[in-house]
């Protein structure tokens, strides 16, 4: 049996996520994290990394609907290449990745994840769906 991981990869959407790498990117280099030991950089890459792809992946999951209207869209789950299970299963394993790397660098810094990921969660999932609330779709984004 053949796996098809592209579809996977699609709900990564690392095109779209590239202005958010660089804004990480900038917060990274005017706190010197580039003083950092390179373990704890590689750390924060691989944070960084998880986090928006989770952020992506969970958004493809619950936007369906929405998506299934607009032609333009090209997410996996509504052109049937990966089942909304499937696909819910991927986020979530995103998700603990980056919550099992940010536990590397301390309690702090692992609950201010969890606390960033919940967010992303609940700005897209129902029932709380913050990104359909005004203006908690604003003051969240």
């Amino acid at each position: 049996m053949k796996i098809n991981l592209y579809p996977y990869f699609q709900l990564l959407r690392i095109g779209d996520a590239r202005g958010y790498f660089l804004i990480s990117f900038f917060g990274f280099f005017l706190v010197k994290g580039f003083l950092a030991p390179i373990e704890n950089i590689l750390i924060f890459l691989g944070m960084v990394f998880f986090l928006f792809s989770f952020s992506f992946s969970i958004n493809d999951c619950f936007d369906e609907k929405e998506d299934k209207l607009d032609k333009t869209k090209k997410n996996p789950i509504v052109l049937k290449k990966v089942s909304f299970k499937k696909a819910l299963f991927f986020s979530f394993s995103l998700a603990v990745l980056g919550l099992i790397f940010s536990s590397f660098l301390g309690l702090k810094v692992f609950l201010f994840y969890l606390l960033i990921i919940s967010l992303f969660l609940f700005y897209t999932a129902p029932p709380l769906r913050l990104k359909s609330r005004f203006p908690l779709d604003i003051i969240t984004h």
